[in-house]
């Protein structure tokens, strides 16, 4: 996929991929699942923080996406999590990567492998 991108990008419909659809079996039903509905809700943590009992290390980047939902999901178990060493075993690491590239190399800045 990597020698071609553009090809695989500029495919539509999204959901009909046939190289995403065998690398990720599970490429068309999130995709047919575009609301948040009860299929989400049963798979999001953050929806059960009182059942986490364990510390959980919460890794984000700078530029990920999900970087936002991260730090909310951090704050929210330090103070909702099941156990007070559920609570106080909670970390978070962001570094300076998204959400697929961990290289540290960008067009407009480059903070290296070792970042």
């Amino acid at each position: 996929m990597l020698a071609d991108a553009q090809k695989h990008l500029e495919h539509f419909p999204v959901i009909d991929q046939p190289l995403y659809n065998e690398l990720w079996p599970w490429w068309s039903d999130i995709l047919s699942r575009p609301s948040r509905d009860e299929h989400w809700e049963d798979l999001a943590t953050i929806e059960r923080l009182r059942e986490v009992k364990v510390p959980a290390l919460h890794v984000a980047g700078w530029f990920d996406i999900f970087v936002g939902d991260m730090a909310r999901a951090f704050t929210r178990a330090r103070s909702e999590a099941g156990t007070p060493e559920a609570r106080d075993g909670q970390r978070l690491i962001i570094g300076p990567w998204d959400h697929m590239y961990f290289g540290g190399e960008y067009h407009d800045r480059q903070f290296g492998l070792a970042s």
